[in-house]
């Protein structure tokens, strides 16, 4: 198997802003070809609720990038944010499945990147009880491991 070069914390926050930014831009184009208040089928939201989420999820992503840095890409807005849930649920769940891509050697952390991870993986262990990573779910041949994964 091909091993990648391994990723900063940064670098992998930047990694996950493309994809949440694919994701938002996937919002949009649905909001522009079948109307902001279409229900989507597969979320059973209308789109304004699935882009504004998608939206949230692009700052929150931004905010990592910003601590993880020390370059405040949100501005000074972001002051009134900082103690969103939604971010915070967000965080824990890129942090939660950033362990799967230290499993595969694709992440390196420093140390105080590690006590960040611990620290916010305690402190969504409640919330995160139920999620898995990809070694922990049904194999592919398991027909209830296809609504399992929750990035």
């Amino acid at each position: 198997m091909l091993r990648p070069n391994p990723l900063t914390w940064p670098q992998y926050l930047y990694g996950k802003l493309g994809e949440e930014c694919g994701e938002l831009a996937q919002c949009v184009g649905k909001g522009l070809c079948f109307g902001i208040e279409d229900v989507n089928p597969n979320t059973g939201n209308p789109n304004w609720q699935d882009t504004r989420s998608e939206a949230n999820d692009v700052n929150t992503i931004l905010r990592m990038i910003g601590y993880a840095t020390k370059i405040n890409l949100l501005g000074a807005w972001a002051a009134g944010s900082a103690n969103n849930k939604e971010m915070e649920l967000k965080e824990a769940r890129v942090v939660f499945y950033a362990q799967w891509a230290l499993k595969r050697g694709t992440l390196v952390l420093t140390d105080d990147e590690r006590k960040y991870f611990d620290m916010i993986l305690s402190d969504n262990a409640e919330y995160l009880k139920d999620f898995k990573l990809p070694d922990e779910l049904p194999q592919k041949n398991d027909v209830s491991s296809l609504n399992d994964d929750k990035r």
